[in-house]
C-alpha cells in the first residue's frame, strides 16, 4: 500500500456575502445601543424602589395552650431556635375561632421540657382565655421593607 501526499492548489477566502450585507449585519441599532443600558439601569432603579416600599413582617408561629387557673394567661412549649427571637414584652397575637386575642411575653423559660422552651404570655385587659388548648399564635419579630430584610439592615 502506498500513501501519496498531495499538496492542495491555495485557495483564496470566499466571501459569501457583499460588504453591504456585512455593513448591515455588523452594524448594531443605533437605539439599542443608546437606550439600552439606561432602560435596564432604570429597571433595576424601580425594582429596588419598589423593595423599599413593600413590608416584610418576620413572625413566629406556635401553639399556645390555656391557663385554666389564670384565664388571662397562657403557656407555649417553643422550639429554641424560635425562643432565643423572643424578647420580655413582645405583642402576641393569638387566634381563638377566627378573633384575635393579644398578650405580652411575660417570661422565657431557659429550662426546657422535652427540648422545648416555656414561654409564658399574659393577655391584655379585659382579655380571656377558657379551656382552650392548641390554639394558634404568632408574634411579628420585625416589621421592615424587603429592601432591608435583604441586605440585612
Amino acid at each position: 500500500m502506498e500513501i501519496r501526499i498531495i499538496d492542495m492548489p491555495e485557495t483564496k477566502d470566499i466571501e459569501l456575502r457583499s460588504e453591504k450585507v456585512r455593513n448591515i449585519v455588523g452594524k448594531i441599532p443605533p437605539a439599542i445601543d443608546r437606550y439600552g443600558i439606561t432602560i435596564i439601569g432604570l429597571v433595576i432603579a424601580i425594582m429596588v424602589a419598589v423593595s423599599m416600599l413593600i413590608p416584610y413582617q418576620e413572625e413566629i408561629y406556635f401553639t399556645v395552650t390555656a391557663n385554666p387557673l389564670a384565664p388571662s394567661s397562657c403557656v407555649a412549649y417553643i422550639e429554641p431556635q424560635k425562643a432565643k427571637q423572643l424578647q420580655q414584652g413582645m405583642t402576641v397575637s393569638i387566634d381563638v375561632n377566627g378573633l384575635t386575642i393579644e398578650g405580652n411575653v411575660i417570661s422565657i423559660s431557659e429550662k426546657r421540657i422535652n427540648g422545648l422552651n416555656t414561654v409564658d404570655i399574659f393577655l391584655r385587659e379585659n382579655e380571656e382565655i377558657t379551656l382552650k388548648s392548641g390554639l394558634q399564635a404568632s408574634v411579628t419579630l420585625t416589621e421592615k421593607s424587603w429592601f432591608n430584610a435583604i441586605l440585612g439592615l
